[in-house]
């Protein structure tokens, strides 16, 4: 017995350890080896109907009777709401206990959160009743679409054995060699349509005439049969990964490649490589169109074209913004007629037409000028031609044009040509450009019949060109003087300084306009300027007394970076004011208006000009706080007809608290009676103050008052105060006010003495009588009318007598008691004797 024991106790603890021993030496891993990951050659960004094929092992079986699952959760951005159980399909090597083959049936959920595929396992009997441990599957899922960024991504996948998902070996979505797809959304954002492929845009076409919708492209090379004709309001065309992955190849028949016939529409990121004839023209009438983000290659004709005038209807409102032209023909063409346009930030280089990189073309009268349209901040670099050319186009008139901050460089023509017999270009402004190293001239201005004197050229870098700074070709009889005034030339010399023809260049600036001045503002043919937010100056009142028509040439005004002439302390700023004066303007009785902004005048600030030789006091000035202003007149010093470029300085000055006027009040005056329940208080403004303080209150001491507005944040800027409360009737009340200059914080306050005032509120009005009411006189009554009834007598009816009762009745009653009695004694008897 002790012996069986023994062996049984051995047999157990044998198997103890050796159980104990597999379980160490087992290592513990997922249900699920690490997958891998197969796109069948379709790893392309926004591909749709993509089979994705997993390869992995399975460390336990999926027996059929625990109705297994195999769960794929992809990366977001995935589609996978077109998978159904026919996209599956699943093979399993043999594994413990399980043959090899086909999984007969499956069914699918999808998760309509997620891009998750729950595949449920419904019928083994072709491998048996399990995929045994240790078999590797391969499942197959059709129908997916790729995410619409390129990247590297990773899947996930778990069994319903483990509750933990294996994330997959990584996998790469890049860029479609050739075609995409392109999206059609409706104005609600609702996806509508998808094309694909090579052809897809053309395919899309019948959604290009619809009111805001938007056509979102993928990435991919796209190839045009014919034209893209856009007459949709508000629609959009653009790409969802930009220029640089979504390509055009325009068709030979493509005339445009893009065809705008509609407003508001915008087209944003394209290459368009090769069109043969234009790439994107906006027809006339099609307003507020934006083109932006686009690259034009290798194009046989313009990139962009804002179509001539045609019967009074123009290209308006247009924005042509950051666009790269390499290589085209030309870049960007603005035909007749077109208003208020704006080209900005553009790259243009490499464009082979010798004459032009932008052409601006004049308009047939002067009502439907070319007008208002504004170039600038482009960088128009090594092109064949010259980089902006004004040109007669159907009559020559330009008005009101802006060429501003833009580099014309190194281009094998002009840097900027005004040109055309019939040409008449006015107020245009040429302003802050950088006009350097071009072969011929910096600007040319060719054939015209007269130089407007409402044109501006400023504070440009003219320098390094192959021939003039600035020609004015005079072989044009009567060409008039071009003022180039305040423009760096590239030399601190005069004499070095190279234009043509009747051009006045001095004063010039001594360094480029960033180094030399802070900002600066410009304007021809008129009577005033205000460059107060760019530079701190107002001119106004520069016109000839005599004739109110005839105003000043030319207009500018800046500020300095450092101080332009001879020494001097206590600066505060350096400003420039030029006017140049028509031959024979009358300054008889003209008195202009010179205004000097910044923070650090104060009321005790003076200003001096330059005379060319030292720095003189302006005979006729005036400071208040922020804000000094000089009087110039034919008498004054300096004269109205010295300011062909005069600095200026704004010194520095001890405040002076005499200085600040108290305000006069306007309403309510004091004593003032009848006054409204809700008053507005109001005080004639003092010109050198910064604010005022206020004070409201129903006593003379104002003890508690019911409105106090002081310091430095509280104080009033405007010079009058609403009462948003409601007061009694017939009441006094006191309020004063005091101006005010500087601030508490900068330690420069200065304040003016209280004025102040008291008012009596209006009476309550008296509640009016009830009006008297005359009562009309009754008529007389009528007559009263008596009619005697006569007497009507209705017959009582006869009494009805109660009957008495007969005597026989009474005997009967008699017998029947004594019966009664009889019958009572005999049975009392009977019972006895019984």
């Amino acid at each position: 017995m002790k012996r069986r024991f023994s062996k049984i106790l051995g047999v157990g603890l044998t198997l103890a350890l050796l159980a104990s021993l597999l379980l160490t030496a087992a290592p513990v891993s997922a249900d699920v080896s690490k997958p891998t990951v197969d796109l069948s050659g379709e790893e392309e960004i926004s591909e749709t109907g993509v089979a994705y094929t997993l390869a992995f092992r399975i460390n336990t079986a999926l027996v059929e009777t625990d109705n297994p699952t195999i769960t794929v959760k992809f990366p977001d951005d995935t589609d996978v709401t077109d998978v159904g159980a026919d996209d599956i399909t699943i093979e399993a090597t043999s594994g413990i206990g399980s043959d090899s083959g086909t999984v007969k049936t499956v069914s699918v959920t999808i998760d309509p959160d997620d891009p998750i595929v729950e595949i449920e396992l419904d019928d083994l009997d072709l491998i048996g009743t399990k995929i045994g441990a240790m078999a590797y599957l391969q499942v197959t899922i059709a129908d997916v679409t790729n995410p619409s960024d390129t990247g590297t991504y990773t899947l996930e996948v778990k069994t319903s054995a483990e509750t933990t998902y294996v994330t997959s070996e990584s996998y790469t979505i890049g860029v479609p060699t050739v075609g995409g797809f392109v999206y059609v959304y409706n104005p609600s954002n609702i996806l509508l349509a998808t094309y694909g492929g090579k052809g897809a845009l053309d395919a899309a076409a019948v959604h290009f005439a619809k009111a805001d919708y938007t056509i979102k492209v993928g990435p991919g090379t796209y190839e045009l049969a014919g034209t893209i004709t856009i007459t949709g309001e508000g629609l959009t065309l653009e790409s969802s990964a930009g220029a640089a992955t979504t390509t055009i190849e325009v068709g030979v028949a493509a005339i445009p490649a893009i065809h705008i016939q509609a407003d508001d529409v915008i087209v944003d990121g394209f290459t368009l490589d090769g069109y043969p004839h234009d790439g994107i023209w906006i027809k006339q009438g099609a307003d507020d169109v934006t083109i932006q983000n686009n690259i034009f290659i290798d194009g046989d004709w313009s990139g962009i074209v804002l179509e001539e005038e045609s019967g009074g209807v123009v290209v308006t409102g247009a924005t042509i913004s950051d666009n790269v032209f390499e290589d085209c023909f030309t870049a960007i063409t603005v035909l007749s007629g077109a208003t208020d346009n704006t080209i900005s930030g553009n790259t243009i280089t490499g464009c082979t037409d010798t004459t032009t990189a932008i052409t601006i073309g004049g308009g047939s009268t002067l009502p439907l000028a070319t007008q208002g349209n504004t170039i600038t901040g482009n960088t128009i670099t090594n092109n064949a031609g010259s980089g902006i050319w004004l040109f007669e186009w159907s009559g020559g008139f330009l008005d009101g044009n802006v060429i501003k901050g833009n580099t014309i460089s190194e281009n094998e023509g002009k840097g900027i040509v005004i040109a055309g017999t019939a040409t008449k270009v006015t107020g245009l402004e040429i302003l802050n450009n950088y006009i350097a190293d071009n072969e011929e001239d910096g600007i040319w201005i060719q054939a015209l019949t007269d130089w407007d004197v409402s044109n501006v050229i400023k504070f440009n870098t003219i320098s390094g060109n192959g021939d003039d700074g600035i020609d004015n070709d005079d072989e044009v009889a009567g060409s008039a003087d071009v003022d180039a005034t305040f423009n760096w030339w590239g030399t601190t010399v005069a004499d070095d300084i190279v234009v043509s023809g009747d051009v006045t260049f001095e004063p010039f600036l001594t360094d480029t306009a960033e180094a030399a001045i802070v900002a600066g503002k410009a304007v021809g043919g008129a009577s005033s300027l205000d460059a107060k937010t760019e530079c701190g100056v107002k001119v106004s009142g520069v016109v000839e007394d005599a004739d109110p028509d005839v105003v000043a040439d030319v207009i500018s005004a800046f500020k300095y970076v450092a101080n332009p002439e001879e020494a001097i302390d206590d600066t505060i700023g350096f400003y420039d004011v030029y006017v140049a004066l028509p031959t024979g303007f009358d300054v008889t009785d003209v008195e202009a208006t010179l205004k000097f902004y910044n923070t650090a005048i104060t009321s005790g600030s003076t200003v001096k000009w330059w005379t060319g030789d030292f720095w003189d006091d302006c005979s006729d000035q005036d400071a208040r706080a922020g804000l000094i202003w000089v009087t110039v007149t034919e008498d004054t010093a300096p004269s109205l007809e010295e300011l062909e470029g005069t600095p200026f300085v704004v010194l520095a000055g001890e405040a002076v608290a005499e200085g600040l006027s108290a305000p006069v009040i306007a309403a309510p005056e004091t004593g003032a009676s009848d006054v409204s329940l809700t008053p507005t208080f109001a005080w004639w403004a003092v010109p050198a103050a910064d604010g005022y303080y206020f004070e409201f209150a129903d006593n003379a001491n104002f003890v508690m008052p019911l409105v106090k507005l002081d310091g430095d944040m509280g104080r009033l800027l405007v010079t009058a105060y609403a009462y948003v409360g409601e007061l009694p009737y017939s009441t006094a009340y006191y309020w004063k006010v005091k101006a005010v200059s500087g601030t508490i914080e900068a330690g420069d306050l200065l304040e003016s003495d209280w004025v102040s005032a008291v008012f009596i509120t209006k009476e309550e009005p008296v509640e009016p009588l009830p009006p008297i009411v005359i009562e009309p006189t009754p008529p007389a009554p009528a007559p009263i009318i008596t009619i005697t009834q006569p007497d009507i007598i209705v017959p009582l009816p006869a009494i009805v007598e109660t009957p008495i009762t007969p005597a026989w009745i009474y005997v009967i009653i008699g017998v029947g008691a004594v019966l009664v009695i009889a019958l009572l004694v005999l049975i009392v008897r009977t019972r006895r004797v019984a």
